[in-house]
């Protein structure tokens, strides 16, 4: 049987949504004061997967990944979730997101994301 145990600080990841590409960098800028530098920081590249966030966030999306040099506690996951979704509203407009920030992490065993959106 296992035991219970504190987890392990974990790496805190941004994978992000957008058509605008000014929007990225204002992400970067908003979530690294809060969570200190980052570490990666992929291209942007066109996101066509899917149709479902161009209702809301328009065609043409991109797509983004950042982590963050600092690493988090993984019990903080929902703090952060709240915390961009703030971002996300602040940074809307009429009542629509201008971009998607979906935090989550990456541990040795697993990678979790914060969503709100199931699948199933």
């Amino acid at each position: 049987m296992g035991k219970p145990r504190e987890p392990l600080p974990v790496k805190l990841v941004m994978p992000m949504l957008s058509r605008e590409r000014d929007l990225f960098r204002l992400a970067e800028r908003a979530l690294s004061y809060h969570f200190g530098p980052v570490d990666y920081q992929s291209s942007q590249l066109p996101f066509d997967r899917t149709t479902y966030y161009e209702e809301e966030l328009g065609s043409g999306l991109l797509r983004q990944f950042m982590a963050f040099e600092r690493l988090i506690d993984p019990g903080r996951l929902a703090e952060i979730k709240l915390l961009t979704n703030g971002l996300e509203q602040e940074w809307s407009e009429g009542g629509r997101r201008r971009i998607n920030l979906d935090p989550g992490y990456v541990s040795r065993s697993k990678l979790v994301l914060a969503t709100t959106k199931n699948h199933g």
